[in-house]
C-alpha cells in the first residue's frame, strides 16, 4: 500500500519518510502570492509568498526525485472569494502534479488550464455515492478522497473501484487517520469556517471558544464511547486488507500542521 503524506514544511521530515518507499504523494499548500507573511504550511511559522513558493519547488523537486508526486491543496469549501488568475499563477509558479479542490465549480476552469494536472477531489467535496463521483469524473476529476463513511464498507468500495472501467485514469484515496465521527453533521460547517477565516479577524476563533466544535464533546469518549469504535480510521495492522481488496489506491495521512 501506498501513501499520501502532508507536509508541514520540514524537508528533512519528508526525506525521512520516502525512506520507507511507500510515500507516492506528498500534498501541501502556501499561501496567495501577494508578497504577503502568511502561515506557511498549516505550521506555527510564517514566511514570504516568495519564500513560500521557494520551498514548494524544492519540495517538488524532492518528490520528483523519490518517484513521488507533489499535490498541491487549493481545497477551501469554496473558491468564490478567490482570485483565479492568481490561483492559476501560483500554481504555474509551483508546477505540481496535482492539485486538490472542494469547489465542484473549480474543475472545469483547472481542466481548461491545466489539462494534464490531476485534480483531486478533496473529502470536503463530499463525493459519497456514485452517481456524484460519475458526475465529477465526467468533469475531469482523476482521483477523489472518499468521505469517511466508505472506509469499512467493502460492498461499496467495490461499486466505486467499478467507475475505473468507465474511468481509467480515476484513482481512490482513503483517509486512515480519519478522527471525526462517522458521518459528522458539523463537518461542513467547520470547513466554511476556513473560509472565512482570513475575512472576519477573530470570528472563527471565537466562534470555536463558543462551542461551535459541539461534536469535540457530543462524541468522544468518555460521554459517548461506542462512537469512538464508529470513527472510521483504518488500523494499522489493516493495511494489508485493504491491499488485498485491491479497491484502494493510496491511504491519506492526514494533519498537516503536526511537527513529526
Amino acid at each position: 500500500m501506498r501513501f499520501s503524506i502532508p507536509f508541514n514544511g520540514d524537508l528533512s521530515l519528508t526525506e525521512r519518510a520516502f525512506s520507507s518507499g511507500q510515500v507516492s504523494e506528498v500534498y501541501f499548500a502556501v499561501g496567495p502570492m501577494d508578497g504577503k507573511v502568511w502561515n506557511f504550511f498549516g505550521g506555527d511559522h510564517e514566511v514570504s509568498s516568495d519564500a513560500a513558493v521557494a520551498q514548494a519547488r524544492q519540495l517538488v523537486d524532492l518528490c520528483h526525485r523519490n518517484g513521488a508526486r507533489a499535490n498541491l491543496l487549493v481545497n477551501a469549501a469554496t473558491l468564490y472569494f478567490a482570485e483565479r488568475d492568481r490561483t492559476f499563477a501560483l500554481v504555474r509558479a509551483i508546477a505540481p502534479d496535482a492539485v486538490t479542490i472542494s469547489d465542484p465549480m473549480a474543475i472545469v476552469p483547472f481542466k481548461e488550464a491545466f489539462p494534464d494536472l490531476d485534480v483531486q477531489a478533496s473529502l470536503i467535496m463530499n463525493l459519497d455515492s456514485v452517481e456524484k463521483l460519475r458526475q465529477a469524473l465526467q468533469r475531469g476529476v482523476g482521483t477523489v478522497t472518499l468521505p469517511g463513511r466508505f472506509s469499512r464498507d467493502v460492498r461499496a468500495l467495490a461499486r466505486i473501484n467499478a467507475l475505473k472501467a468507465e474511468f481509467p485514469r480515476f484513482r481512490i484515496k482513503l483517509i486512515a487517520n480519519m478522527d471525526c465521527a462517522y458521518d459528522c453533521f458539523f463537518l461542513p460547517h467547520h470547513y466554511m469556517l476556513g473560509v472565512f477565516e482570513g475575512m472576519q479577524d477573530g470570528k472563527p476563533d471565537e466562534a470555536r471558544a463558543e462551542g461551535v466544535y459541539a461534536c469535540e464533546s457530543c462524541f468522544n469518549p468518555p460521554q459517548s464511547p461506542e462512537h469512538f469504535i464508529r470513527v472510521p480510521f483504518i488500523r494499522p495492522e489493516d493495511v494489508p486488507y485493504y491491499d488485498e481488496l485491491g479497491c484502494v489506491d493510496a491511504l491519506k495521512l492526514i494533519y498537516r500542521c503536526f511537527t513529526s
